[in-house]
């Protein structure tokens, strides 16, 4: 019976002190280093992914694997989500000038315009086969933003003009046939041909284009199209979209905007969506310099921090829409992200000392609950105590995109505002690169100068280092370095 009574008790506490271990997070002295962040992106995201998600029949990144990195279910590739790693081998080259992330791109560039754009009747089909064949070509638009955003990261480290030919039929292509000309708001579902499926309006065809490619598309050109889009796509977000009473935003609405309920079920708020709306009001503030911006993001800002951002560092999930005490017991890594990627922008923009404390928590969380030190690259999911609640590191929608924006964002908001350091930036100009200036910070500041441009390791005048874009002279080609300070 003694014996019983104290493998009982040992039990108990070797389980206590997994809990304990799994909730600690470790002060990182490198957390507000932007080079670490930079760091993880390229060694400990990219090189996994090079290494051990890639299919050998077509070379393409599968879409399905789990922890080990083992493909399973379908063998089908994404558009959408392969144009995502189309961001994250641009990103990886903008922030290291690495060669071989270029010609990865590139490499990936064609595959997506030979195999991934309908000939037919334009867009991009949703689903493909090893060989390339189609094999589902409704318009999703979920898949057609983000084939976008991976264009719209090429095309800012490249300039290349196919790339934009490509984005400005997408976007005509969206506006014509998926935009809502009396209600306002795009549809999501559509038949190949461009034929609406379901006239409901649901949260990601409206937002996802600004913080997928339109907000980068302006950096990139300075274009008020795309400033305006965004500000269009914003304004339905805050008249229709968020609660009124409760601040929060909602999800799913009918073609009036009227909030879609259900009856059975208790509606529920995604604190990912809400955390990328206070992100976006606060870059459109530091693009525009209007204070409603500012001030419905802080509004909202507080609301999640009240209610959805545990001490040890965690973002909710999913929380009840009229009871906060509801919510979900795991979390996904694009939440913790972007959780990450907002705190730093509230610190700088909002002038809130507080939210560097809180990137610290939440980025001590991402390195403890997400970052697989095992295996490589991130995991899927998490419980709000930090341990693993799914390993996979690839889904339909899960790619190493968020990870490697995650990393460059970091990268540039630590050095240039926590630590008042230069962030050097690598692009690469070739024949078929247009000759627009180079604007090269992806990120709004009006206080930085760039100090020191090179092509092919030639130092280049710098006419007026206050500028935000940079008249590359004619005919250049080869690696373009930038430092920025």
């Amino acid at each position: 019976m003694e014996r019983s009574v104290q493998i009982f008790i040992a039990s108990i506490l070797i389980f206590l002190l997994s809990i304990l271990s799994c909730s600690a997070q470790p002060d990182h002295p490198d957390l507000l280093n932007g080079e670490f962040w930079k760091s993880q992106g390229l060694e400990t995201v990219m090189s996994a992914w090079i290494e051990n998600g890639i299919d050998s029949t077509d070379g393409q990144f599968r879409a399905f694997m789990d922890r080990q990195w083992n493909p399973y279910d379908r063998n089908l590739k994404y558009p959408g989500m392969l144009s995502r790693h189309l961001f994250s081998y641009s990103a990886a080259y903008m922030m290291s000038g690495e060669p071989h992330y270029l010609n990865k791109a590139d490499k990936l560039f064609e595959y997506l315009i030979n195999h991934g754009w309908d000939e037919d009747y334009g867009g991009w089909h949703y689903a493909i086969n090893p060989k390339g064949k189609a094999v589902d070509s409704k318009k999703d638009l979920f898949m057609n933003i983000y084939a976008v955003t991976g264009l719209a990261m090429y095309y800012m480290v490249t300039h290349d003009q196919e790339a934009m030919e490509y984005i400005r039929e997408t976007r005509s292509l969206l506006k014509e046939h998926a935009w809502d000309d009396e209600n306002g708001g795009y549809y999501r579902r559509l038949d190949r041909t461009w034929k609406v499926t379901n006239d409901n309006k649901v949260f990601t065809p409206q937002v996802a284009p600004v913080s997928g490619y339109l907000l980068y598309l302006y950096a990139a050109t300075q274009d008020q199209d795309y400033l305006e889009e965004t500000k269009q796509l914003m304004s339905l977000v805050s008249k229709h979209m968020q609660d009124q009473k409760l601040g929060w935003i909602r999800e799913k609405f009918d073609p009036e905007w009227n909030p879609l309920t259900d009856n059975k079920k208790e509606e529920k708020i995604d604190i990912g969506h809400n955390i990328e709306v206070v992100w976006i009001w606060l870059r459109l503030y530091a693009i525009t310099g209007d204070p409603s911006y500012k001030k419905k993001a802080e509004n909202l800002y507080d609301n999640l921090h009240n209610h959805a951002f545990r001490e040890n560092g965690a973002w909710f999930h999913k929380m009840a829409l009229t009871n906060p005490n509801k919510y979900s017991k795991t979390t996904n890594w694009w939440i913790q992200a972007y959780g990450n990627m907002l705190e730093l922008p509230m610190y700088h923009y909002g002038h809130n000392d507080k939210s560097l404390e809180y990137f610290k928590s939440g980025a001590s969380f991402w390195n403890t609950a997400f970052v697989d030190e095992q295996y490589g690259g991130t995991t899927l999911s998490a419980n709000l105590n930090g341990s693993i609640n799914r390993g996979d590191k690839a889904v339909r929608t899960k790619t190493s995109y968020h990870a490697v924006e995650h990393s460059l964002l970091n990268y540039l908001y630590l050095n240039l505002w926590v630590q008042e350091q230069p962030v050097t930036l690598y692009f690469h100009w070739d024949t078929d690169s247009d000759d627009a200036p180079l604007c090269p910070l992806p990120v709004t500041d009006l206080n930085t100068q760039v100090t020191e441009v090179s092509i092919n390791g030639n130092s280049q005048i710098i006419s007026d280092p206050n500028d935000t874009c940079i008249a590359i002279p004619d005919k250049s080609k080869g690696s373009i370095k930038i430092t920025i300070e």
